[in-house]
C-alpha cells in the first residue's frame, strides 16, 4: 500500500512521502505525513521559481509571519488527519485492530456476535445464630458486601447480594433431597412405595395408574399382583420395594414408553357378588313347575330344540349398580373397584354406594350396592365366577429414592405379552379388555382422581 500528497496546484508535484505494508504485518503503517514534513513541503512549494519574488521571500520567514503561521496551522491539521486516518485504517483489519469494539464489529460482518461481559457470581450460604435470645429471623439486605478468603498469592474478592434474603436458624441444616419423581418403563416389574411398611403383602392386588410421557390425555390403569416385598432395601429406611407378577404395560408404539405421575392404590378386600352361591333354579323344579324368581330360557339350537337348562334366575346378569355380597365399609364413593375373572380384569370408579339387605334367588343377607363408571364390559362377567377387588386405599408411590439402584429382580420381570388393538387401553393383567371399556378409559389427566384419601403432595 502506498500513499502520498501532491504539492501546489500548478507545476510539478513536490516530493511525496510514501508508505509500504507487506502482508502479515502486526502493525499498519499508513501515516502519510507529520507536522514537520507537511510544513517543510509547503515552504518548499513557496520557494519554487514559478512564484514571484515577493512570494518566494516568504519561504524564509518564521512562524511569526502571518502567512507562515497560517501554513503552520494547516500543517497541524495535516498531522492530526494523518494520525487518525492511520488509526481508523488500523482498526479496519482483524490482525492489526487493538480495540474490542473493532473486533466485535468485524466479527459481526461474519454473523458472529460476542457475548456482553457479566459480573462474576457466587452462591452464598448464611448461618444464623441460634443461641438463646437470638432473633428467630434475620434479614440480609440487598447490596450486603461479602469478601472472599484469598488463596496464596491472590487478592480477596468482594461480592454483593443482589436481593434481600430472609434467614432462619432452623434452616442452618437442611436435609438433602432423597427422592425423585417415580417413572416406570414398559416391562418393569417392580416399583417403590414410601411409608407403606406392613401394609402391602405378597398376594395383594395393586391398581397402578399414570400417564405415558408425551401422551398425557390417556389415563393408564392396570392391576398387578404383589409377588415380593422388600423392606428398607440397600439400607433405605422408610422405603418398600415391591415386586409385581407382570411387567408394566404402556400402550402405544415408540419411545419413551414411560409411565409418569404414578398413583398406586391397594385393594384391601376380595369379595364375591351377591347371589354367587345361589343354587341352580333347575334343581328346584317340582312337578314341572317354574321355580319362583326364575324365567324360562328361550334359547334354541338350529333345530328348534331348547339349548341348555329351561330356567334361569331373573336379573342374574352382572350390571351396574353392582351388588357386592356382604357389608364392606371400605367401599366408598370415589374409590376404585376391579372385577377379575380368569385372565380378564376390568377397573371401575365408584360414584355412589348404598348398603342394605337383599333377599332373592333363595339367598339373603347384607349387600353393598356400588354404582360404577364406566359401566361397560360388565356383561362379560359371570356372577358365580367373578371376583371383586374393593376397599381401595392410596399408597405413596409418587417418588422413588434417588440413591437406589435397579433391583436384580429375583421375581418375574416378564412384560405382558398380549397385544392391544390400536387405540385400546391395556389395563388388565394379561387378559382381554372390552373395546367399549377401553375407549371409555381415555380420560384427561386433569380429571379429579377418584380415590378415598388425598394424594401425598410432591
Amino acid at each position: 500500500m502506498t500513499a502520498g500528497l501532491t504539492g501546489g496546484r500548478r507545476g510539478a508535484p513536490t516530493d511525496q512521502p510514501t508508505t509500504a505494508n507487506p502482508p502479515g504485518q502486526p502493525r499498519l503503517r499508513r501515516r502519510v505525513d507529520t507536522h514537520a514534513s507537511a510544513l517543510a513541503r509547503m515552504r518548499t512549494d513557496l520557494a519554487d521559481p514559478r512564484h514571484d519574488l515577493a512570494v518566494r521571500s516568504l519561504a524564509a520567514q518564521g512562524t511569526d509571519e502571518v502567512s507562515i503561521a497560517l501554513l503552520d496551522a494547516w500543517a497541524v491539521v495535516a498531522d492530526v488527519v494523518a494520525f487518525y486516518s492511520e488509526r481508523v485504517a488500523t482498526e479496519g483489519f482483524l490482525r492489526t485492530a487493538t480495540q474490542l469494539r473493532s473486533v466485535r464489529e468485524l466479527a459481526r460482518t461474519l454473523g458472529y456476535g460476542l457475548r456482553p461481559g457479566v459480573a462474576a457470581q457466587a452462591d452464598l450460604a448464611f448461618t444464623v445464630e441460634t443461641a438463646p435470645g437470638a432473633p428467630e429471623i434475620a434479614t440480609v439486605d440487598a447490596g450486603t458486601p461479602i469478601q472472599s478468603v484469598p488463596g496464596p498469592g491472590q487478592l480477596p474478592q468482594t461480592f454483593e447480594t443482589t436481593e434481600a434474603l430472609e434467614a432462619r436458624g432452623s434452616w442452618n441444616v437442611l436435609p438433602v433431597v432423597d427422592a425423585q419423581p417415580q417413572a416406570l418403563s414398559r416391562g418393569v416389574a417392580w416399583l417403590w412405595l414410601r411409608g407403606a411398611l406392613g401394609a402391602v403383602r405378597p398376594g395383594d392386588s395393586l391398581l397402578i395408574r399414570g400417564a405415558r410421557s408425551g401422551f398425557e390425555a390417556i389415563d393408564h390403569r392396570q392391576v398387578r399382583r404383589v409377588q415380593t416385598v422388600a423392606a428398607a432395601p440397600e439400607g433405605l429406611d422408610g422405603w418398600l420395594q415391591v415386586g409385581l407378577d407382570q411387567g408394566i404395560a404402556v400402550i402405544g408404539p415408540g419411545f419413551p414408553a414411560v409411565l409418569e405421575d404414578l398413583q398406586v392404590d391397594l385393594f384391601g378386600e376380595r369379595a364375591r357378588l351377591f347371589g354367587a352361591n345361589a343354587p341352580d333354579p333347575n334343581l328346584l323344579v317340582v312337578d314341572d313347575k317354574q321355580p319362583p324368581g326364575s324365567v324360562p330360557v328361550t334359547d334354541t339350537d338350529s333345530d328348534g330344540v331348547p339349548d341348555g337348562p329351561p330356567y334361569a334366575w331373573a336379573g342374574y346378569g352382572v350390571t351396574s349398580p353392582l351388588e357386592v355380597d356382604g357389608d364392606h365399609p371400605g367401599v366408598l364413593k370415589d374409590s376404585w373397584l376391579a372385577l377379575r375373572q380368569g385372565d380378564s380384569t376390568e377397573i371401575y370408579a365408584v360414584t355412589a354406594v348404598v348398603r342394605e339387605s337383599a333377599a332373592k334367588w333363595t339367598v339373603s343377607g347384607p349387600v353393598t350396592i356400588a354404582t360404577l363408571t364406566p359401566d361397560a364390559g360388565l356383561a362379560g362377567f359371570d356372577r358365580q365366577r367373578v371376583s371383586v377387588l374393593c376397599t381401595s386405599s392410596a399408597l405413596a408411590a409418587e417418588s422413588s429414592p434417588t440413591s437406589a439402584s435397579s433391583p436384580a429382580a429375583p421375581w418375574s420381570s416378564r412384560p405382558a405379552t398380549r397385544r392391544c388393538r390400536r387405540g385400546a387401553v391395556c389395563c388388565c393383567a394379561g387378559g382381554s379388555t372390552s373395546p367399549t371399556a377401553a375407549s371409555d378409559r381415555r380420560r384427561s389427566r386433569q380429571r379429579p382422581s377418584p380415590r378415598a384419601t388425598p394424594p401425598v403432595p410432591r
